[in-house]
């Protein structure tokens, strides 16, 4: 694998955190009602609709502005000017930048050893503003923003401008099948990556998302430190990249930092821990979240 691409909200930074901050603020600072926790259910049901037609093209971003609260507020059963509320919600969320737990090291492990590509809908300054807010463009190669490319994702003319600027000026073009999407949207990461012929990784922040159909691997909730006693060995629920994935590698998210282990090359030099390393790559290879069994329990697509 040479190459991962990876979406921005809800897979680094944590959206929904933001979106649940901004209502009760925003609520009461323009003297609505007071923000419940209900109400964020209703935004997202209204707001899932709207970027669903901006991924099928019958939507504009500039025009999901103009509605959206107004929408919300209407399923709401509050009074209230949503173009107001939208303007304040999207100058909040410029300066908005709360990592998923975990995506710090994640990137961390990932960086230096792949091209990182952020991939991402959404208005291209404030993608990247919020991307260095969290110490996070740092990390990356390429950033390929839904407002500046033209399109969005899963849009095939989205993954032909960004794969066209990958390969600018490459002797050997990165070919599709030698990259990754990762993301939490079953739509506009899965579904693009998968159509454009990427390999896909799930992240599946919530246990009741259903995995969509067709994915190469499902990452869970990044969790807490828990390596057990050896720890170099990666963690199932919370790895991607199958054995034998271009590269051989494992990358885990969580903390930890990684070492010559959790690369495996053909002529790398013996070590003493060798041997259980291979014992428990084996053991993991047979275990939970890469056998289809489980992920073919979360499918209903």
């Amino acid at each position: 694998m040479k190459a991962i691409f990876i979406d921005i909200d809800n897979t680094l930074l944590d959206f929904d955190a933001y979106v649940r901050e901004s209502m009760r603020a925003g609520f009461a600072r323009f003297g609505l009602r007071p923000y419940e926790p209900w109400m964020y259910d209703i935004f997202v049901r209204e707001n899932d609709k709207l970027w669903q037609a901006i991924e099928r093209s019958e939507l504009t971003f500039a025009r999901l502005q103009e509605i959206r609260w107004n929408t919300v507020f209407r399923a709401l059963g509050i009074e209230a000017d949503g173009i107001a509320f939208e303007r304040y919600f999207r100058e909040a969320l410029h300066e908005s930048a709360i990592p998923v737990p975990g995506a710090h090291e994640l990137l961390e492990q990932l960086h230096g050893r792949f091209l990182l590509c952020a991939a991402s809908n959404g208005p291209y300054a404030q993608q990247v503003h919020r991307l260095e807010l969290s110490d996070m463009r740092k990390y990356f190669d390429y950033l390929f923003i839904s407002e500046k490319i033209g399109v969005s994702k899963p849009s095939r003319a989205f993954y032909d401008a960004a794969f066209a600027e990958l390969n600018a000026g490459r002797a050997e073009p990165i070919r599709p099948c030698e990259t990754l999407m990762l993301g939490d949207s079953s739509t506009s990461d899965m579904a693009g990556g998968l159509q454009y012929g990427m390999r896909t990784c799930f992240f599946r922040r919530h246990p009741d998302k259903p995995a969509p159909a067709g994915v190469d691997t499902v990452a869970a909730e990044y969790p807490k430190h828990n390596w057990g006693h050896d720890k170099r060995r990666p963690r199932p629920e919370c790895s991607y990249g199958r054995p034998g994935w271009p590269g051989g590698t494992h990358v885990t998210y969580g903390p930890g930092k990684p070492d010559k282990h959790h690369k495996h090359h053909k002529h790398h030099k013996h070590h003493k821990h060798d041997k259980k390393w291979k014992h428990d790559k084996k053991k993991w290879k047979h275990d939970r979240d890469w056998d289809d069994d489980d992920d073919d329990d979360d499918d209903d697509d």
